[in-house]
Order: C-alpha cells, then sequence, then structure tokens
C-alpha cells in the first residue's frame, strides 16, 4: 500500500512536465510529417486537467497548395487519455477553446503538395467534442475570390445548442461583393456535423441552415449543404468535395423557386435593375471543374415576366445537359406577347481551342414574330428599326467545318434595319460547303428583288446565279443614293465576278440603259464598269467638284458633238471601308478619278444625255443645263 500511494505521489509530481514535454514533441513530429511549421511558446499540463497552450503558431511550406497560418494567444485542450493511451475510437480531444484566434488560408501553388493520408486521418481524430472559439478573424483567399471573416464567436457541443456572431463577412470577387454585418445564429454539432441556423444576413436573404459536412475528413471529402430564403423565394443546394492527387471530384445539386429578380438586383448593386421571377431551377453537376469533358451537369431553369432596361420577355426557359462529352439542349424556349422562339439541339462538346474553331452540331428552329420590333429589342437592337410579322422553322447542322441543314423564312409588312417591306420569301439549304439560295423574294410597292443561285463558302467563294432589282426611288433605301432617282438591275454571277445583263435608270424624264461588270475577286479593290447603251457627255466643266456624291443626267442638243464623249463609268473601292471613287473614261483620254464622298460635302458630277427634241448645242445646252436642274437661271451665248 505504501509503494502505492508513493508510485502515485510520483505520478502526480512529475505527469505535468511529462504530459508537456511528451505533447509538445508529438506536435513537432506529426507537424514536420505534413510540411508543418510550429512554434508553442509555453504549455501548461496540470494533473488530470486540460492542457494550455500559449501563443501559439503554426505555419505551412512554401511549396504547399495552401499557404495556411495559425495563431492564437491562447488554446486550451481537454484530452482525453483513454482514447490516446488506449487507441479507443473516442474523440482524443474532449474540448477546445480558444483566445485570440485569427487564420489565413491563401491558395499560393495549386501543383503543390497538400496533407498526406494519415495527415488527414490525425486532423479527423483531433475534431472535438465541444469547441469555443472565441473572438477570432478568418481569412480565405483563392485568386482574386477573398472570404473575410472578422470578430467572429462561435461555440458548440454535442449535448447543447451553442452560438454564433460575427460583427463583419465579406465575400469579394470580380463579379461580386457583398458584406454583411451583425449575424447572430445558434449551432448544433452532432456526428462531426457543424450547422448553422437561423442567421438573417441582409433585408429579404435569410440561411435557415447551412451544415458543414466533416465525418468523412480523414477520406478527404467535405461536404456542405444549405437552405436560403432569398427575396421571396429559396434556395437549396448540396455540395461535397472529393480530393485525390490531381484530381478533385465534385458533386453539387441544387434547386431554386419564386425568386425576384428585382430584389435580388437591388440588393447585388446593379446599375440597371431587372425585373420578373426566377420561377424554378435545378442544377447537377459531378466531376472536376478543371476538366469539364470528362463531367456530368444538367440545367434547367425558367424565367417569367422578365425586364431589363426596355426588354421584356414573359417566359424563358432553358434546358441542357453534358454528358460524355456531349451537349445536349432539350429546349431553349423564349415567349414575349405573341412572339415565340424555340431551339433544340445537341452538340460535342470541344476539347481543344481549334475544335472551338469547328463545331460539331445539330439543330431545329422555330419561331413565330408577331412584332419583330420587340422581339428584336430583347436582343439588343433598336425597336425602332424592325417590324412586322415573320415566322422561320429549319433545321441547321455542322460536323468538321462543313454546315448543312434548310430554313425557309415568310414575313410581311416588315421593317429591316429601317427599310420598309411588304413581303419576303426565302428558302436556303446549306450543303457542306455550299449555301443554295432556292428563292430570295423582297417586295415594296412595285419595288422588288429576287435573288437564286449558290454561295461557294470555302476558300474558293465562288458564287454563281442571278439578281433582279426594281427600285423606282433609291433615295427610299440609301440616304445618298449615286443614282438620284429610279432603277431597274439584272446581274449573273459566275465565280468572283458578275455581269451587268441590264441596268435601268431612270431621272425624270431620262432614261439610260447600261450593261457591264463586278469584279469582286479583292473586295478591298472591287470594280464596277457601266458601259451605257447611247452616247453620254461629260459636264463636270460646268461646276468645280472636288468630289462627288451623285451622278446626274442633262439633256444636250443634237450639236452635242464639241462635249466629250463619255465611254465608260468606273466605280472602284474598298467594300470592308467604304472608300470609292469614280472616272468617267472619255474618247480624249482615260479621264480623272473623282472621290465619292457623302452630302452635304460632294456635289452631283454631270453628264449629258443626247436629247433629239432638243435644240442645238451653245445657248439651247445652257437652258438644257437650267431645265433639268430646276433652278432659275438662264445664260445666253452669242456664238452657237
Amino acid at each position: 500500500m505504501l509503494l502505492s500511494v508513493l508510485a502515485l505521489l510520483f505520478a502526480i509530481w512529475f505527469s505535468p512536465p511529462a504530459v508537456s514535454n511528451g505533447l509538445r514533441m508529438w506536435i513537432w513530429w506529426r507537424a514536420r510529417q505534413q510540411g508543418l511549421t510550429v512554434k508553442i511558446d509555453i504549455i501548461d499540463a496540470p494533473f488530470l486537467r486540460p492542457v494550455v497552450l500559449r501563443g501559439f503558431h503554426m505555419a505551412s511550406a512554401r511549396d504547399s497548395a495552401f499557404h495556411i497560418e495559425v495563431n492564437a494567444v491562447r488554446a486550451t485542450v481537454g484530452l482525453s487519455l483513454k482514447a490516446i493511451v488506449m487507441h479507443r475510437s473516442e474523440r482524443a480531444i474532449r474540448t477546445l477553446s480558444t483566445e485570440g484566434l485569427r487564420l489565413e488560408i491563401h491558395r499560393s501553388n495549386p501543383a503543390g503538395i497538400s496533407l498526406t493520408e494519415s495527415g488527414w486521418a490525425t486532423l479527423q481524430k483531433l475534431l472535438p467534442g465541444s469547441l469555443d472559439l472565441g473572438r477570432f478573424d478568418l481569412r480565405v483567399e483563392d485568386g482574386s475570390a477573398v472570404i473575410l471573416l472578422r470578430n467572429v464567436s462561435l461555440s458548440a457541443s454535442e449535448i447543447d445548442a451553442g452560438r454564433f456572431s460575427a460583427d463583419e463577412v465579406t465575400i469579394a470577387s470580380p463579379w461580386f461583393r457583398q458584406t454583411f454585418s451583425h449575424l447572430r445564429g445558434a449551432t448544433k454539432w452532432e456526428d462531426n456535423r457543424l450547422t448553422l441556423a437561423g442567421l438573417s444576413l441582409t433585408r429579404g436573404l435569410d440561411l435557415p441552415s447551412v451544415t458543414a459536412d466533416l465525418s468523412r475528413l480523414g477520406k478527404k471529402t467535405v461536404g456542405l449543404d444549405f437552405d436560403v430564403e432569398v427575396f421571396g423565394g429559396k434556395i437549396r443546394a448540396s455540395i461535397s468535395n472529393e480530393w485525390r492527387p490531381h484530381v478533385s471530384n465534385w458533386n453539387m445539386m441544387g434547386s431554386a423557386a419564386d425568386i425576384s429578380l428585382a430584389q435580388t438586383s437591388e440588393a447585388i448593386g446593379l446599375t440597371d435593375h431587372a425585373g420578373g421571377l426566377l420561377h424554378a431551377c435545378k442544377f447537377t453537376f459531378r466531376g472536376d471543374p478543371r476538366d469539364v469533358t470528362h463531367a456530368t451537369a444538367s440545367l434547367w431553369t425558367e424565367v417569367t415576366g422578365l425586364t431589363w432596361r426596355d426588354r421584356a420577355a414573359d417566359v424563358i426557359m432553358l434546358g441542357a445537359a453534358l454528358y460524355n462529352r456531349q451537349v445536349e439542349v432539350e429546349q431553349i424556349y423564349i415567349k414575349q406577347k405573341n412572339n415565340q422562339l424555340t431551339l433544340r439541339g445537341e452538340a460535342s462538346f470541344p476539347t481543344t481551342s481549334s475544335d472551338w474553331l469547328k463545331p460539331d452540331f445539330r439543330g431545329d428552329i422555330s419561331a413565330s414574330i408577331s412584332n419583330l420590333g420587340d422581339f428584336a429589342g430583347l436582343f439588343g437592337a433598336n425597336p425602332g428599326d424592325f417590324a412586322g410579322e415573320i415566322a422561320v422553322e429549319g433545321i441547321i447542322n455542322a460536323r468538321e467545318r462543313k454546315i448543312g441543314g434548310h430554313l425557309t423564312a415568310t414575313g410581311s409588312a416588315l421593317t429591316l434595319f429601317k427599310a420598309p417591306i411588304d413581303l419576303l420569301t426565302a428558302r436556303i439549304n446549306v450543303k457542306l460547303t455550299q449555301l443554295e439560295i432556292e428563292e430570295l423574294k423582297l417586295e415594296r410597292g412595285k419595288d422588288f428583288l429576287n435573288a437564286q443561285g449558290e454561295i461557294d463558302m470555302s476558300h474558293e467563294h465562288a458564287s454563281r446565279g442571278t439578281l433582279a432589282l426594281s427600285v423606282r426611288s433609291l433615295s427610299d433605301y440609301a440616304p445618298n443614293p449615286l443614282f438620284s432617282s429610279s432603277l431597274g438591275l439584272r446581274l449573273i454571277f459566275q465565280g468572283r465576278t458578275a455581269s451587268i445583263d441590264s441596268l435601268q435608270v431612270h431621272d425624270g424624264p431620262i432614261e439610260i440603259a447600261f450593261n457591264g461588270t463586278i469584279d469582286f475577286t479583292d473586295l478591298q479593290n472591287v470594280g464596277i464598269t457601266l458601259v451605257p447603251s447611247q452616247v453620254l457627255f461629260d459636264l463636270s466643266w460646268l461646276s468645280a467638284v472636288d468630289c462627288v456624291n451623285a451622278l446626274q443626267f442633262f439633256p444636250v442638243g443634237n450639236a452635242a458633238e464639241p462635249l466629250s464623249a463619255i465611254e465608260k463609268i468606273d466605280l472602284h473601292g474598298d467594300a470592308r471601308s467604304g472608300h470609292w471613287s469614280v472616272a468617267l473614261k472619255k474618247d480624249a483620254g482615260p479621264g480623272e478619278k473623282d472621290a465619292i464622298c457623302a452630302a452635304p460635302a460632294g456635289r452631283s458630277l454631270k453628264i449629258g444625255v443626247r436629247d433629239r427634241g432638243a435644240p442645238e448645242f451653245g445657248q439651247a445646252a445652257l437652258r438644257a443645263f437650267h431645265y433639268g436642274d430646276r433652278q432659275s437661271l438662264s445664260f445666253s451665248l452669242d456664238r452657237p
């Protein structure tokens, strides 16, 4: 009995330094295995009482995947010696409390070293039965995204409910920034799952519960479940992450219903507030976000009553799925009053950057638009530039940069880019590298455009077909037309050139016929040659011209032979930049080129047309100029 008493007294006397030194050695050894450095100023280990660590400092190595720093003024740990000595499955730490705790986590090296298998297993065993973290700060950084918690208090127990409070929580990223202040809630700690409940983040945004699942931390798996009441609706989501060397598998499921977009845009600070309702949304994802080609995902969402700026839609629905590198667009549906658009299709997900230039997809499109202006405004166009009814049906598919499909469109009482059109009919086929125009017909009053033919979309860029155009007044379609009155045109395309089969120009009482050619081999130097069917004369001497914006025709008499006759009218220019010039090829020489410019800077290039009914040249020609220009101007010459 005396020896037993002496042994007990010996254990009581020597156990504090033994536990203190043993704990310091164990922490140093385990930390070194995981690439961590730990410094502890003082360890107090009273007999049968919690261990107190003063001045605790821990940091990760430079080559770690995460840079971690943990500092605490004081940490009190209640150890379970029975679980430690006898290797029981019970918790090694019964209680944990801290003072002056500060944690910083930075994702510094994605390819760096993380904890080992034994390290995660040890971390799982060190989860306490109850904890009390008083007034700590936490900063988490991942690239440009930052989460910051200031003056946080957290207590949780497997027996009693705990508490949570935070003076400030800030979330910042390139797309989102928000700060929540004075948060208060309750906690629950059960089966290594920590639940925060009853948090009111801001007006209209409440967090009934959020649960962090650490029950499989030893197997490198964590989870997060949360319910959010947001602006009249609800969001529910479950996220788990299982990471392995060079692989990170995510499982995400979420749903949302009846969320006000007006309140959401106001809360996140959008300068242009949106309106409407996110009526329903479901989302799933499984895989590594860094390798979406081997991931599976699905999305279904429905938005009703959408308004943004001056845009509005009654219903927008989107359904899509990703599986085995295939993207299936189950439906894109847009309804705006009596306007409806439906798109379905499927495509292969590109695996390399070059694959984006040669997409593989197939889609069906169907549209019935009764107000084209409102529908075009939904996509950012000026509603005033479009109007009328149009219906579109078609199938489009592409593979290895080869496009195929069929598209039909019919419309009436249309306005396209401010140009009024009474009737539109189009039937277009796409075959490999050819665009076949079965029929293209535009009508406005007695004006019309008819086109048929094929366009080669390969590197040859060849084309063939015909185009017929009849316009009574070019000013109805162009602000500064080269010809001021009416125009009848028929073109025949072949390869990279086109022949002008006929061109009829009507300017008041004057009627002139042309033929000619168009060469668009080089779009930066397009050439148009017009050959008149009757004799034309150069009257440019009547007014000095720096640049021209129109061709005007005036009748001249039978004795016009002294004037310089025009053989051809040549136009050259850049179809992309819009810089053009005009030259009159005369019988006396090649003629000079004049730049074509916009009104009112330019003037008309005056051309004489022989009028058999007009008087002789001289005084009569000047009267003819007075007649054609319709100005109050008269001249008299003694010599004809």
